[in-house]
């Protein structure tokens, strides 16, 4: 069997988070606007169910190629921590973290993972 050389392989931008009781989510982010907090059952909605601190809707992640800008929604009630100070807006790139609420999340971009497809496929007969 004779496998294609795999083209370029496109990153793919993920959010992990991180909270007090080691619970760790993370999601593959496409682009567009992204809403985190504990609700449930919205469209574009990260949830983040063990964190008491943070509001239903706490903030939204904008995303871009490698990497998120970060704002507090109204309706959160705590703040937002980048580079320890309290923001309500922040630029985020793959590789840097936040604060919110009891939870630490975290940008990383990383390669999808490809499978090489093959050029020819034989069958052979016994």
């Amino acid at each position: 069997m004779v496998f294609a050389e795999p083209g370029p392989v496109p990153d793919v931008l993920w959010l992990y988070a991180r909270g007090p009781g080691e619970e760790i989510r993370r999601w593959p982010l496409s682009t567009g606007v992204w809403t985190v907090g504990r609700g449930a059952g919205q469209t574009q909605q990260l949830q983040v169910p063990w964190d008491q601190s943070l509001s239903r809707r706490h903030f939204t992640l904008e995303c871009q190629e490698r990497g998120a800008r970060v704002t507090r929604l109204e309706s959160a009630a705590n703040p937002l921590y980048w580079q320890g100070e309290p923001l309500d807006a922040f630029e985020v790139q793959s590789g840097e973290h936040f604060v919110a609420g009891q939870t630490r999340f975290q940008l990383l971009c990383k390669p999808t993972e490809v499978i090489p497809t093959p050029a020819h496929e034989f069958t052979m007969a016994h």
